[in-house]
């Protein structure tokens, strides 16, 4: 097509202007036509994988039924934290994360003071894989959308990057991500949800003993002896067997 010849007049730019305004407002049109149309399948698609379909990618079909679409960044993430999760049973699982934190004061003339501290939840993994998990029964989050993506860990601890495993609390029963991050972000002192935490360079996700101790050690909180009794709470705890979607 012919380059348009640029206008000498001024009303030959005003002309221009309002030509070009009339094709945007058109494309713009035809836009908003393809998205509803796209918002159609991607409903059609998880409605149809929460039926029980498969896309034949587990993952994406996780995505899929926790209300993720189709990230394509997190199902490779996701699948690159499953492979490392591969002969690692047994072992601990660290999830380090930045959250907000209140603090009480003792004085009645001042307000608790509230700070965004680094945190770590560490944990025994009891199998390979990620896990579909039902919310509590209690919990209404979105119709129809009744799970979410979880390491399987039954028991952990949890203590923050400046007192370290020494203030390490006792073993918390629990899944150590909270599926509702993805809407409160930061707060309560709770790590976000898993799919958040795997597309995070800041925050990692460290698999296995020998990895665990090794990110302790470069930040100068791993002792053996706090690790081994921090080690040994995890060990300890009952065991018991988690439902699975």
């Amino acid at each position: 097509m012919p380059a348009r010849p640029k206008p000498t007049s001024i009303q030959g730019m005003l002309d221009d202007i309002e030509l070009f305004g009339r094709g945007k407002t058109r494309l713009e049109k035809r836009l908003a036509v393809t998205d509803e149309r796209l918002r159609h399948a991607l409903s059609l698609l998880e409605t149809a994988v929460k039926d029980g379909k498969s896309t034949g990618d587990h993952i994406r079909d996780y995505l899929l039924m926790t209300g993720f679409g189709l990230d394509e960044e997190a199902k490779e993430r996701l699948h690159t934290l499953e492979r490392s999760l591969k002969g690692k049973q047994g072992e601990l699982v660290l999830v380090s994360f930045h959250a907000k934190v209140k603090y009480k004061t003792l004085r009645t003339d001042l307000p608790d003071r509230t700070e965004i501290v680094p945190l770590f939840r560490m944990g025994l993994l009891a199998s390979e894989a990620l896990l579909l998990v039902p919310f509590s029964s209690h919990v209404t989050v979105h119709p129809g959308n009744n799970r979410f993506l979880a390491l399987d860990v039954r028991w952990f601890i949890r203590s923050t990057l400046k007192e370290g495993l020494r203030s390490a609390s006792g073993a918390v029963e629990g899944n150590m991500c909270d599926p509702f991050a993805y809407h409160h972000f930061r707060e309560h002192g709770t790590p976000p949800h898993l799919v958040s935490l795997v597309k995070s360079l800041e925050d990692p996700i460290v698999v296995g003993d020998t990895e665990v101790k090794r990110w302790l050690q470069s930040r100068h909180l791993f002792d053996e002896e706090d690790f081994e009794v921090v080690r040994h709470r995890l060990v300890s705890a009952p065991v018991k067997t988690k439902e699975v979607a």
